[in-house]
């Protein structure tokens, strides 16, 4: 790799080579331009590289001497990082149009390659069982589960684009302790003492603390952490300190009605640890968007100027939702990927700016003490990597990551077992929270206890709570007996929480009996 003054005697000739191809009066504009494209990328081969990213279809240079990726272009035009460094070692002015020419050459070859893997903020060899997580300065902390060090970006092939925010810290090693982390994060929110699905605070707080570890592993299946509270309840703040730990700024983002899926996808492209603040109203295409995301799902969008040509989009980032009213995470698919916090209001209040500046100033203890437990979490879960792991719940990957972590962290058996069971229970009673159908349903068994206890098929429902509802000016928001099926059946876990719910079945159709 050149450094100092063989770099900068690199630099100089560059500038005067690429001086003489412009300035070269015999040869025609087409081949200057030839020359010139040839003239960066053999120069490039001795302190960097191009290609293309194969998670956003964007073209990124690397320079070796500073370890730092560049993307090369911004919408259209050269990205201004990328165009400072062609005027520094070539001499090529940001706004020529030669120079955009160049660009596009470059970013043609660049296209030649196979596309590679760039991380933002974690990178996990689970083969090799070794964790990567970028310091945002040209260097990242390699953890093996015995050491931690710190290596130059691009080490092993791991390229971390440093582009989504992120500060440096120098993280306090010596600092090995999670109880550091648990009260600086975990142990002070506002739990809702049992939830209606039986979660206690200490199962909410076992789940978040075994959550803010696994944002630094780069796994298929993402949870979603949403928390759910009123508004005093330290939602908001309770990530953004996490955001202000790991990753060195808070940043919450907004989601907005109008967006779609592509929107929130290129979101979090840029937002490893992304936070959608104050998600209170049902946006209809956020559940689906969702529900795929969750289990690694991508996105596809049509690439600027052209009419058919498509880039996928493929995120790797953990979200958290704040929110008072969930509406829009209630459907049953989409409440199986939650790993849901119900936080009471707060009964006394600080300044969020002042703290979140303490947190700033502490953080390369807490960031420490996370890293040192991580890599401890990493020795566990790499050593469990043969062993097969079955999970009667949604998101196994999760239930895994819960089970190894909550040792480490010091739980017991049974206490990440009952956290497990409790959070399935409280994902099915999300289902029906605020539910339409089953306030009808409750209320005609109420009025009716005895009459209609046989079983029925959703055609008989259909038409009985149909027409109950239309007497008593309920709302009814299905137009065929099949959807009423169909809600039936996604709903059922929810439901026998609420009613007693026996099963039969004739020719493969069912009839459901309702009693409470």
């Amino acid at each position: 790799m050149l450094k100092g003054e063989e770099l900068q005697q690199l630099q100089t000739a560059a500038r005067e080579d690429m001086h003489k191809i412009i300035n070269d009066r015999r040869t025609l504009v087409d081949e200057k331009l030839r020359q010139a494209v040839g003239y960066v990328l053999s120069t490039e081969r001795k302190v960097g590289s191009f290609f293309t990213y194969a998670d956003d279809d964007n073209c990124y240079h690397f320079d070796a001497p500073t370890q730092t990726l560049r993307k090369l272009l911004s919408t259209t035009r050269i990205h201004p990082n990328f165009g400072a460094l062609l005027y520094q070692r070539y001499g090529l002015p940001y706004t020529k149009a030669f120079t955009r020419d160049v660009v596009a050459g470059l970013e043609a070859a660049a296209r030649s390659k196979p596309g590679a893997k760039i991380k933002r903020f974690s990178s996990f060899d689970q083969d090799n069982g070794v964790l990567y997580l970028s310091r945002y300065n040209g260097t990242c902390y390699k953890l093996d589960g015995k050491t931690i060090s710190i290596v130059p970006n691009g080490s092993d092939g791991v390229l971390f684009a440093d582009d989504d925010g992120g500060v440096p810290c120098d993280a306090d090693l010596a600092v090995t302790d999670p109880v550091v982390v648990r009260n600086a994060l975990v142990a002070d929110l506002e739990y809702t003492t049992k939830t209606a699905g039986g979660l206690t605070k200490e199962s909410q707080q076992l789940l978040f603390e075994c959550w803010l570890y696994m944002v630094g592993f780069d796994v298929r299946t993402k949870p979603i952490l949403i928390l759910v509270g009123d508004k005093g309840s330290g939602k908001t703040f309770s990530i953004e300190r996490l955001q202000q730990v790991v990753i060195g700024r808070a940043r919450p983002v907004a989601i907005a009605r109008k967006s779609t899926d592509t929107d929130l996808f290129v979101t979090l492209l840029h937002h490893p640890l992304a936070l959608f603040d104050n998600v209170d109203s049902y946006i209809d295409w956020l559940p689906d968007a969702i529900a795929s995301y969750a289990t690694g799902g991508e996105s596809s969008k049509r690439t600027l100027f052209t009419n058919s040509d498509q880039s996928t989009i493929k995120p790797k980032a953990y979200m958290a939702v704040t929110t008072r009213n969930p509406v829009s995470f209630y459907r049953d698919d989409v409440a199986d990927r939650l790993v849901i916090l119900r936080l009471k209001r707060r009964s006394e209040f600080g300044d969020d700016d002042r703290l979140l500046s303490g947190v700033e100033a502490d953080r390369h203890r807490v960031f420490g003490a996370w890293l040192q437990t991580a890599n401890r979490i990493l020795s566990a879960y790499h050593a469990e990597r043969e062993t097969t792991f079955t999970s009667k719940y949604r998101l196994a990957g999760f239930t895994r990551f819960v089970a190894v972590a909550g040792k480490v962290l010091g739980y017991t058996e049974n206490q990440i077992t009952d956290a497990l069971k409790q959070l399935q229970e409280e994902r099915n009673e999300f289902t029906v929270e605020n539910e339409p159908f089953l306030e009808i349903l409750l209320q005609y068994l109420k009025e009716f206890p005895t009459r209609d206890n046989r079983a029925l098929t959703p055609n008989a429902w259909f038409e009985i709570l149909n027409g109950y509802a239309a007497i008593h000016g309920l709302t009814w928001s299905f137009k065929t007996p099949a959807t009423l099926a169909m809600h039936i059946h996604n709903k059922l876990d929810g439901l026998k929480r609420r009613v007693t719910v026996e099963i039969y079945e004739e020719n493969g159709k069912p009839s459901y009996a309702f009693s409470i």
